[in-house]
């Protein structure tokens, strides 16, 4: 007797082919999808995602907030590399060998880097959380020789370097979650129907009492991605974050990246574009950003063991989060064009229907560990 599993499979699979889905069970969970590059591919087609990650960034116009972005993270201010800078002074004692290796780095004649730019008075204080990054980083390596440690030991960095981002600033612009289920856009093979995935965190941007969205209700359910939201409240999903291997970890990434896209364009704002960040094999973080139609685009890969490549990635993640700020604006300025009725067409194109078996990765034991990293005053409904 063949056993069924209510998380990774389901034996009612559309397709044309019924012979290979009566001969397999259908995969119904993101993450077993992920681990199966056939059927991740066919997956990957009917969302119209193009599977490879460009290094190059295009010349259009449309693509010069991401050259800008990679242009901000090498230009630092002198003192960065002064060792005895006064924005050094309040170091404390083993962090001052992790100053001197980003001074040193700094001050290799042939480098990428430029100086003598004018920065935010908040990059001292970055920079301090930065060496801390490390010093966590190289404990946490140091009792872990034999294994890559626990994964609250790996996320301890990217949580650190974002949740300080999302509160050195008092416009609450934006919000990082963990563990967050995302719907899917109803992309079923004769494989797969998947209808939700799971990040282990998310940036969003709130965009309260926004009235159109308030008094549209098909716009609610359309532009709704987060799984059991509130949804009078328009939560844009702005960068998703994944502590995973490479190629599972980067599938799941490209899923959540899907899922933030295909809310961008039912909202018309297909120009926006979304992140995405993986911390791969505990010591590399990549970043993406990927657009329509379903492109994604390769920022930058970091290493944790250096604290300049820290500090461009603090960079990067603090100019994703001054978009974030462009991109509230445009929805706000979008209003009488989303207070419309929502055609049948975008309806039918929309989410991928969920039941107890395609959601079955959102009632995992997991989403215990759902909750708001920053601003622990302020929380949701719970359901």
């Amino acid at each position: 007797m063949s056993v069924k599993s209510s998380v990774s499979f389901d034996d009612d699979c559309t397709g044309s082919d019924m012979s290979i889905a009566r001969a397999e069970p259908c995969i119904t969970s993101a993450m077993t999808l992920a681990a199966r590059t056939d059927e991740f591919s066919a997956w990957a087609h009917e969302a119209k995602l193009d599977l490879v990650i460009e290094t190059v960034i295009p010349s259009g116009m449309v693509f010069e907030p991401i050259r800008t972005l990679q242009a901000a993270s090498t230009k630092f201010p002198d003192w960065l590399k002064t060792p005895d800078s006064p924005e050094y002074g309040f170091l404390a004692p083993n962090h001052r060998k992790w100053r001197d290796r980003l001074c040193s780095k700094l001050q290799q004649s042939g480098s990428c880097y430029s100086f003598g730019h004018n920065w935010e008075a908040d990059l001292p204080y970055a920079v301090l959380t930065i060496f801390q990054i490390c010093h966590h980083h190289e404990v946490v390596r140091l009792s872990n020789r034999d294994g890559l440690g626990s994964k609250a030991d790996m996320r301890f960095c990217i949580d650190t370097l974002i949740a300080y981002i999302c509160e050195v600033d008092t416009d609450r612009l934006t919000y990082y979650f963990a563990k967050r289920t995302l719907r899917l856009p109803d992309c079923t093979t004769n494989r797969a129907k998947v209808a939700t995935t799971m990040v282990d965190g998310a940036i969003a941007i709130r965009v309260v009492d926004f009235e159109p969205y308030l008094s549209n209700p098909d716009l609610q359910q359309a532009a709704s991605t987060l799984v059991n939201r509130d949804t009078l409240v328009l939560e844009l999903i702005h960068c998703v974050v994944g502590f995973k291997s490479l190629v599972n970890g980067e599938n799941q990434m490209k899923m959540a990246m899907v899922s933030a896209l295909h809310q961008k364009k039912v909202l018309g704002i297909r120009t926006q574009f979304v992140f995405g960040i993986l911390q791969y094999n505990q010591d590399f973080v990549q970043v993406n950003a990927a657009c329509w139609i379903m492109k994604i685009y390769r920022i930058g890969r970091f290493s944790l063991h250096s604290p300049a490549a820290l500090v461009q990635l603090y960079i990067i993640l603090r100019e994703i989060k001054q978009l974030a700020n462009e991109y509230k604006e445009q929805i706000i300025r979008s209003g009488l064009a989303l207070a419309r009725p929502i055609s049948d067409a975008t309806l039918k194109s929309g989410w991928a229907p969920m039941n107890t078996s395609t959601a079955g990765e959102s009632n995992s034991s997991e989403l215990a560990g759902e909750d708001l990293i920053v601003q622990p005053g302020w929380a949701f409904k719970s359901r």
